[in-house]
Order: structure tokens, then sequence, then C-alpha cells
């Protein structure tokens, strides 16, 4: 963790832990989580999310709508830290309103923890367990138009096409021809995917380096995706420069810019 990385966390490790604005606690939290989670620091990751659900949970705060990062981080501890996430689901499934979408989250994951692993749980669905898919008129139309020619709007719909139709043949004429990774994020983490599976580390790593720009942030407390390092497979491609490349473009924390 370089200088920069350890003072956005520390900043927002201080406001995570005050509890006179509560928005503002867990809004830290979660950015602080997500910056963990790509540093592989799952142990403080999961203790942070902990402590917010604990305090935070029962008290009505916006906690309660989140699904990311908060109960992934007390499955990652399990899958990559060896920190049993049962007893810890329970326990947040407790202080959230049942009827809240975090609440009904763990209720589910706690439920499934029984029966099926804490890496499983976190795991995308493989593509190549889905089967192709036919597509409509304006897909097929900008898939057979000059992909050279498209930028925008268009080279997003055609990443976007590619992705839905489940098509890995296609996705690489796309790249041979284009070059660069997706425009469209589902489509480089799904290409990603597709690549790990296929035995291409390298471009997978490559592919998830250079598609950082396709991320759009959800929130503005949203500061890194939280897919990438807590599902088993897409982890495979985190390499450490594509670690450094996803925490040097992080924005300042909790800015909207």
């Amino acid at each position: 963790m370089d200088g920069r990385t350890e003072d956005a966390l520390a900043y927002l490790l201080e406001r995570a832990g005050q509890r006179d604005d509560l928005e503002l606690a867990w809004q830290a939290g979660g950015s602080a989580i997500e910056i963990l989670f790509w540093c592989d620091e799952f142990s403080r990751a999961a203790a942070l999310s902990e402590a917010l659900i604990r305090d935070l949970g029962p008290r009505g705060t916006g906690l309660d709508d989140q699904l990311l990062p908060f109960s992934a981080a007390l499955l990652a501890a399990d899958a990559f830290a060896g920190e049993p996430a049962l007893p810890r689901v329970q326990a947040a499934a407790a202080v959230v309103p049942a009827d809240s979408p975090l609440g009904r989250q763990l209720a589910r994951s706690a439920e499934r923890l029984i029966t099926t692993a804490a890496d499983e749980q976190l795991a995308i669905r493989p593509p190549w367990e889905m089967r192709r898919r036919r597509l409509g008129r304006p897909d097929r139309e900008v898939l057979e138009r000059d992909w050279n020619s498209l930028e925008g709007p268009e080279l997003w719909q055609v990443w976007s096409a590619v992705t839905r139709a489940n098509d890995f043949d296609l996705a690489l004429q796309v790249l041979q021809v284009r070059q660069e990774a997706p425009t469209y994020w589902p489509g480089v983490m799904w290409l990603v995917q597709w690549l790990v599976h296929d035995g291409q580390l390298d471009r997978a790593a490559e592919i998830m380096r250079d598609g950082r720009g396709a991320y759009l942030p959800h929130a503005p407390w949203n500061l890194l995706p939280d897919n990438p390092p807590v599902d088993p497979l897409l982890r495979r491609a985190l390499t450490p420069e594509v670690r450094r490349s996803y925490l040097d473009g992080m924005r300042e924390p909790l800015t909207d810019a």
C-alpha cells in the first residue's frame, strides 16, 4: 500500500469510526472497505463491516439499503483469510431490519453458508455455464458495421451486444480489430472471466488494467469496483500492476468528482 492509498484509508477510517454523522460513517466505511479489498486486507475489511453493521444497522441509516461491499466483506474474510463467516453473518442479520435490502441479503447468505462455501457465494456466475443468446435487430446491425469506425455509444453498444450474446469467439474478433479493452464495464468483467478460463492470464490482466476507465461509480462514496478482488476467478487477473492502476486512478474519497 503506497503513501497516497494509506492516507486515503486513514482519512476514511477516521470518519467511519465517528458516530456524530451516521450517514458519513457508513459511506466512509464503504469506501475504506473497497480499498481494503484491493489491498487484500480482508480481515480488516470484515472487522470494519462488522462494526458498522452492529452500530448502525439498528438505527435506520442508508447502510440498510446497501448490498456491496458490506456483506461481501464478511464472506471474503472467510474465503481468503480463513475467518468463519457464518457467526458474523448471523449476528449482522440479527441487527439489521429483516425487510431491508441488506437484511434480506444477510439472511439469505446465512442460510446458504450452511451448504455453500463463502467463495462460491462471492463468485459471479461463469459465462461458460450459460448458453449463447440471439440478439435483436439493433444489436445485429451495429455488429455488422466496421468496428474500427465506431466510437462512444456505438462502441459501447458493440461490447454490450457481445456480452449479452455471451459469444467469446466474437469478443476475440472485436479485440483483434480494436486492440483495446471493452468500454462497457460488465463486458470487461465478462471478458476477463472468459480469458482466465481460457488460460490467457496475461491478456486477462491487460484487459482488466486497460478497462478501468469503463467503470462508473454508482455513488459518491464508491471508489473502486467491488467484484474483482473478491471473485475467485477475477482475482487471478489482479496482478500487482493491475492493482496499482486501480488504486492510483482512484479519485479523492467522499467527493462527487
